[in-house]
């Protein structure tokens, strides 16, 4: 019996241009009437999610796994359950490796992305989470004592991919990193990832793992499709991503979420 679903955002509720099919509005709606908890998990920033929590009209029966695990909040009291942040030492060791690297990087402060150059990646998120682009002369010094809940490096996949193999064995004992999407590298504290936040928040509600559906389509769902008792990848998952899921649904542009979960409601 399901008694929470789990579920990513991009390319897996979301099909192109960050459409919701009202089809995975009507199944996501008719578990929470059906008293199912409901958890959005993203890489997204938390305001971003609460958005889609709005959206879905499900803001009073909600959980929020945000900044890939790095955020649990309880959403109709307003409660945070965990909470985790980049140390200094790390943001900045993260901002040279970038520059070393010559890729981009990125964070968040409010509803504003920044970000020392205005690139064709920080423009994309930035429109996709509906947050404002700043562009700043020097990042650690805007942050400037805040908490970096997470931090984004951006490029072309090609370009970033190589840069991974580099970076990730450097950081990889001091940090998490999982790739959103094949331009998107996002990188938080260590441990904090969506399969662990979603544990946790398993445990504070009583829910055994047997009792959980996840739905992903990457790699920084790959931690949470592995707990939950049944883990469906989406079918626009790459072929490796694949390999994750005990149930291959329909892709996202054929609002596969719905066609699997209905089954299960």
């Amino acid at each position: 019996m399901i008694k929470l679903i789990a579920m990513d955002i991009d390319n897996t509720i979301t099909s192109y241009k960050n459409y919701i099919p009202k089809r995975n509005i009507r199944a996501i709606r008719k578990a929470a009437e059906q008293g199912i908890k409901i958890v959005l998990a993203s890489g997204r920033p938390e305001a971003s999610v609460i958005d889609v929590a709005h959206r879905l009209g499900i803001e009073n029966n909600c959980y929020i796994i945000s900044f890939n695990g790095s955020r649990v909040r309880e959403l109709p009291s307003n409660r945070i359950l965990f909470n985790s942040h980049l140390s200094e030492d790390s943001f900045n060791e993260l901002l040279q490796l970038a520059k070393d690297e010559n890729i981009f990087m990125h964070t968040y402060k409010d509803r504003t992305v920044l970000t020392e150059k205005n690139n064709f990646y920080s423009r994309l998120e930035a429109k996709l989470i509906n947050f404002k682009l700043k562009e700043v002369e020097n990042l650690a010094n805007e942050i400037n004592g805040n908490d970096v809940v997470k931090v984004l490096l951006l490029e072309s996949p090609k370009k970033l991919r190589n840069a991974a193999e580099r970076i990730i064995p450097q950081i990889q004992d001091k940090m998490s990193a999982s790739f959103s999407a094949p331009f998107f590298l996002d990188v938080s504290a260590l441990g904090a990832d969506k399969g662990s936040s979603l544990k946790l928040l398993a445990e504070h509600l009583g829910i055994d793992r047997e009792n959980i559906i996840a739905f992903g389509d990457n790699f920084n769902d790959k931690t949470m499709i592995e707990y939950a008792g049944i883990g469906v990848v989406m079918g626009n998952a790459c072929k490796e991503m694949k390999k994750f899921g005990d149930i291959i649904a329909p892709p996202c542009y054929f609002a596969g979420f719905a066609k699997t979960l209905q089954k299960y409601l």
